[in-house]
């Protein structure tokens, strides 16, 4: 089952991004044109709230263009790391609810190179994206080539079978410049791919062969999926069976201490 679906309106980009500020300067000038740019399309910005490192180079591009930056923050970096002239924060306790408050703002989401944060925050929404949990564009600015370990990665386990042959075409696309992350925002079509293709033993054929090989959301035709559906119709009527057996069982003792009861009273 396969389809493959319009892009609905930007209204708001989230940014993920380095907060470090001793990087290559090639970065920082990256982050502060993907600001611009994201302002100049009307978008609104969302990212961490740092006030430093490419987070805050992609706020002051934004703010600069005559954009508007929110941000999602930690309370622990309020009076410490925090950009001063952001539209609107939200601050959180946790870095659970920091990346849910970014996730759920975006209409597209933007990696620029970062560390283990950028890493962590990037690699969820990926995964959210192959499990058909949302169709947000992941668009990974690849300056200087920072994610092309990344992209070998995802590549060499997608020859091996543990990621679907689609999801690099589709659900997370990989740009050399801002203004690329921009143009594929405007021209992406999210394809929906069902996660149940990586079940069924076929792994490195086409996608669509994968997809259309199997029925309406779900119904098996390799003899392993057959298997496990004739198994679990076997679990769910025993289950049934034990249900009832629990219910006559269940009356029937009602009934005896209903009798014990009533002869009790009879006394």
């Amino acid at each position: 089952w396969r389809s493959t679906l319009p892009m609905a309106p930007v209204k708001t980009v989230t940014v993920y991004a380095a907060s470090s500020a001793i990087v290559d300067g090639s970065y920082i000038e990256a982050a502060n044109r993907l600001g611009q740019l994201i302002a100049k399309q009307g978008w609104v910005q969302v990212n961490g709230g740092g006030a430093v490192g490419l987070m805050g180079a992609a706020t002051e591009g934004g703010i600069c263009a005559g954009g508007m930056v929110d941000a999602v923050i930690l309370d622990i970096f309020t009076t410490t790391n925090m950009h001063p002239k952001l539209r609107s924060v939200i601050v959180k306790d946790n870095m659970p609810a920091r990346k849910e408050g970014l996730f759920s703002a975006a209409d597209a989401i933007i990696a620029l190179p970062g560390g283990l944060g950028t890493l962590e925050e990037l690699l969820e929404v990926m995964s959210w994206q192959q499990l058909c949990l949302h169709e947000k564009p992941i668009i990974l600015v690849n300056t200087n080539g920072f994610w092309d370990g990344l992209v070998e990665w995802l590549t060499n386990i997608t020859n091996q079978g543990f990621l679907a042959q689609k999801f690099l075409k589709t659900g997370c696309l990989t740009v050399d410049t801002p203004e690329q992350a921009i143009a594929a925002i405007q021209n992406y079509q999210h394809e929906a791919l069902e996660k149940s293709a990586l079940w069924g033993g076929k792994m490195n054929g086409d996608a669509a062969d994968q997809v259309g090989s199997l029925g309406p959301r779900g119904t098996a035709t390799s003899d392993w999926d057959a298997a496990t559906q004739a198994k679990v119709q076997q679990l769910t009527e025993a289950a049934g069976r034990t249900a009832a057996f629990g219910w006559a069982v269940g009356l029937g003792v009602a009934f005896l201490v209903g009798c014990a009861f009533g002869q009790r009273g009879c006394r």
